[in-house]
């Protein structure tokens, strides 16, 4: 499915904000990180700069662009943290494939933090939403 399709889809579950203005606001971010972040979670963020939703999957809030920079964790240097769910975070996995950003989406326990835990949830941003649609609690 193509993140357009998903984005329509969850458009009715799904408390939005206000979508990014330009493609430049990425910049920015993509700069002070030193690597390119993924077309399909950019082209959400067009969408919906963020927002919260409780889906059949979990509730899942995503931070607005503006604050995701501080979310970072420095202990978690190769992971992009965008959203969470109670004490779980989801994240990219930026350790592979900075040139072409296709990051695989992790979740990690905000208590825990250790390497060892983290779980492969989706193949990309797109996935992990209809994932997050679709998956019964």
């Amino acid at each position: 499915m193509s993140i357009q399709a998903t984005v329509k889809q969850l458009s009715s579950q799904w408390h939005s904000n206000a979508g990014v203005d330009s493609v430049q606001e990425f910049n920015s971010i993509e700069s002070s990180l030193g690597m390119a972040l993924p077309a399909d979670y950019k082209y959400f963020m067009m969408w919906s700069n963020g927002g919260e939703g409780q889906l059949p999957g979990g509730y899942l809030a995503i931070y607005e662009l503006e604050e995701v920079a501080d979310q970072q964790l420095p202990e978690m240097k190769g992971f992009f943290i965008f959203g969470l769910e109670g004490d779980h975070v989801f994240a990219f996995d930026t350790r592979s494939h900075q040139t072409t950003a296709d990051y695989s989406v992790v979740e990690f326990s905000l208590g825990s933090r250790d390497l060892d835990e983290i779980e492969t949830v989706a193949r990309d941003f797109d996935g992990f939403l209809q994932r997050r649609m679709h998956a019964s609690t």
